[in-house]
């Protein structure tokens, strides 16, 4: 009887032992591999109309293995109104990054204008947007609701934090890409303007200056040589970005405003 009990108190402890190990080692990860390293970068960004500051932005992205996850806050205030949009894109990196899913939500102060989500594939991209306003952003009872697939353009696809994200990465040296596609996401505050893609689109890198700074594009190009910055950023040497312009927003690292217009002659 005694040594029955001991073998069921060793097969107790070999099945306790088996199932530490199991739990030890996260599903879907080999024993032995080394957990994933999340790369998170934070940035504050003041938005100017012109040279007066009109909003902020907050942008966070999460690097981890294949995927890239950008994160953005945005906030302006254009005749007296305050807008903003959170939203939030996943990219899974590679030779050509493409956007996977995101979200996003838009506000008029403290109003919900719209929400919903969007899949991306290869060919097309999936959308379920809500609607909590009418045309005339006053507040419905019930919200309005729209599904569809629309087709996206194939290659690199770039919102404007993408951009700034992967520009440098997929263009070390001066030059230009061809078929790049410039992704407003969203693309309206109100309902149903959520995913707008624009095709075939030049992405440029220009030559450094002396000081190393250099200038990126990604422009639409029209017949005679033609075109139009759809939005651009000037980097330092090191690769930093100094500054981004995406018409009408000039965003520059929160506080580095403008300097002051020197004073005129004869006047304090």
């Amino acid at each position: 009887m005694r040594t029955m009990c001991l073998r069921c108190l060793a097969a107790i402890a070999l099945l306790a032992f088996l199932a530490a190990a199991m739990f030890a080692v996260p599903p879907g990860r080999a024993a032995g591999e080394a957990a994933a390293t999340i790369d998170t970068r934070e940035s504050n960004w003041d938005v100017f109309v012109g040279d007066q500051k009109a909003g902020r932005i907050h942008l966070k992205t999460m690097a981890v293995r294949d995927l890239v996850i950008i994160e953005e806050n945005l906030t302006v205030s254009l005749k007296g109104k305050e807008t903003s949009f959170d939203n939030q894109i996943v990219y899974r990196t590679g030779e050509t990054p493409r956007p996977i899913r995101g979200k996003a939500t838009t506000r008029l102060g403290l109003l919900k204008l719209m929400e919903g989500t969007a899949l991306f594939s290869e060919a097309s991209v999936k959308t379920e947007i809500s609607g909590y306003t009418d045309k005339d952003l006053k507040p419905v009872a019930t919200p309005l609701a729209e599904a569809k697939d629309t087709p996206m353009p194939a290659g690199l696809v770039l919102t404007y934090p993408a951009f700034m994200y992967f520009a440098p990465k997929v263009l070390p040296d001066t030059g230009q890409m061809q078929k790049v596609a410039y992704l407003e996401f969203p693309s309206g505050v109100a309902f149903p303007e959520f995913v707008f893609a624009n095709p075939d689109c030049l992405l440029v890198r220009g030559p450094a200056a002396s000081d190393g700074r250099f200038e990126m594009a990604l422009r639409r190009v029209f017949a005679g040589g033609n075109f139009e910055n759809l939005v651009a950023m000037t980097l330092d040497k090191k690769g930093e970005v100094l500054e981004v312009r995406l018409r009408p927003f000039t965003f520059r690292p929160a506080a580095s405003a403008p300097a002051p217009a020197a004073p005129k002659a004869g006047k304090k």
